[in-house]
């Protein structure tokens, strides 16, 4: 008998799923008790631990599977858009580098009359490295303080908030799946320290070579030309 509609916003959804009591689930499958309990855990990374620990308890003919050994092309997919993610950020990365690089670069190409003179007043190679180096931590601390400032609320927001993608009362599946229609980011203390450790290491990375060129002037011929 058929007492209702339930209407989840998804097509697919709602033709592959009849909602019954447990009563009358156990008699149209001919099977006692409940035939499949779900658990989200927070971290996907532990599932697998997760099924070896609770297989041993469970009685004779009940077994536990991970989601990836469900829906094995639903987990290709989630690897593919990790894969696709990393690759973007290292896109980024690079295009960063490349932008500080050119500032250092230009920065001692216009003070190549200045190098050049402490050079010939007896400054090693090692002191105008630290020189150029210095400037790099300088404006690698300039870009945590101001990406915490900047990038942080915006990424509290939206992992507190996230970002809805479609209208309230509607889902959709990918791959057989439901999709969430929220998508949350991640925030947490190890932002500060991801955001700290990238930019330094962008900052002197990109320096290597400004203060290559820099310890390679020629005083002689920089002043002479200058």
């Amino acid at each position: 008998e058929v007492i209702g509609i339930v209407n989840l916003g998804n097509r697919q959804l709602d033709s592959q799923i009849c909602q019954v009591t447990r009563q009358d689930a156990e008699t149209l499958s001919g099977s006692p008790g409940v035939g499949e309990i779900a658990v989200i855990l927070k971290d996907p990374a532990d599932a697998d631990h997760f099924r070896d620990r609770i297989r041993g308890p469970l009685p004779a003919g009940d077994t536990a599977w991970t989601w990836a050994q469900i829906s094995p092309q639903s987990e290709q997919a989630v690897r593919l858009n990790y894969v696709f993610s990393q690759i973007v950020t290292i896109i980024l990365i690079l295009v960063a580098l490349l932008g500080v690089a050119s500032s250092q670069l230009t920065a001692v190409l216009e003070r190549k009359r200045e190098l050049a003179m402490l050079s010939a007043l007896g400054m090693g190679r090692i002191s105008i490295i630290r020189l150029v180096i210095s400037e790099a931590l300088t404006l690698g601390t300039l870009s945590v303080l101001t990406t915490m400032a900047l990038a942080g609320p915006i990424t509290y927001y939206f992992a507190r908030v996230g970002i809805r993608i479609m209208e309230a009362g509607k889902s959709m599946t990918a791959v057989g799946t439901v999709v969430d229609p929220v998508i949350y980011g991640d925030f947490g203390s190890w932002f500060f320290v991801y955001a700290a450790i990238l930019s330094y290491l962008a900052t002197v990375l990109a320096s290597v070579y400004p203060a290559w060129y820099a310890v390679r002037l020629d005083p002689a011929e920089t002043l002479r030309i200058s």
